[in-house]
């Protein structure tokens, strides 16, 4: 049996290994020894996985330290708006597991969704801006009213696309301003 000091130790051992100096080069390390040679392509592979249980299949790397690595990467590559669909997309598969009006506190479960999403967006790009878009986009995927047991499974879920067209058109893609684009 470990006593409670060795589980102390351990627990402190764990966290200078994830929250080192140098985190985000070494979490960038884990990445590539997938064969991934950016965040977003390790992400690519695991498209609704939440990030939680990403950063369990790298390592000792906290779902906060891959969410900010992912949108660095993202506002510098210009792909803020895919980060963001994918932000959703992880954070409905895990906080609305059972589904969109499924599970005893279903209500409750997407606020906190709600809640994650938007704030996670304002946290992981600090541009107030992209808040009142993240609102826009959860008040339009609301009205779209997806079925009581749909979760996404990716970016390219409908309901997903929808509400993004809607709340934050791509500005590659004119289409997206009526909602039927595909980008």
């Amino acid at each position: 049996m470990i006593n409670r000091e060795e589980q102390l130790r351990k627990a402190d051992e764990l966290a200078k290994r994830t929250w080192c100096d140098n985190w985000p080069e070494r979490h960038m390390e884990r990445i590539r020894t997938t064969g991934a040679t950016t965040v977003a392509e390790f992400l690519k592979r695991y498209p609704a996985l939440p990030y939680h249980k990403l950063g369990d299949i790298l390592g000792p790397v906290a779902a906060v330290q891959l969410q900010k690595m992912q949108f660095d990467e993202a506002n510098a590559n210009g792909t803020l708006r895919h980060a963001a669909m994918e932000l959703m997309v992880r954070t409905l598969a895990w906080d609305l597991k059972r589904g969109w009006r499924r599970g005893g506190h279903w209500s409750n479960n997407r606020v906190r969704a709600a809640s994650h999403f938007v704030q996670d967006l304002l946290t992981y790009t600090n541009n107030a801006e992209l808040e009142r878009v993240g609102e826009t986009v959860w008040s339009e995927l609301e009205r779209l009213g997806p079925p009581p047991d749909w979760v996404p499974r990716s970016i390219d879920d409908p309901y997903i696309r929808r509400a993004f067209a809607i709340g934050w058109p791509d500005p590659k893609n004119r289409d997206s301003e009526n909602g039927s684009g595909t980008k």
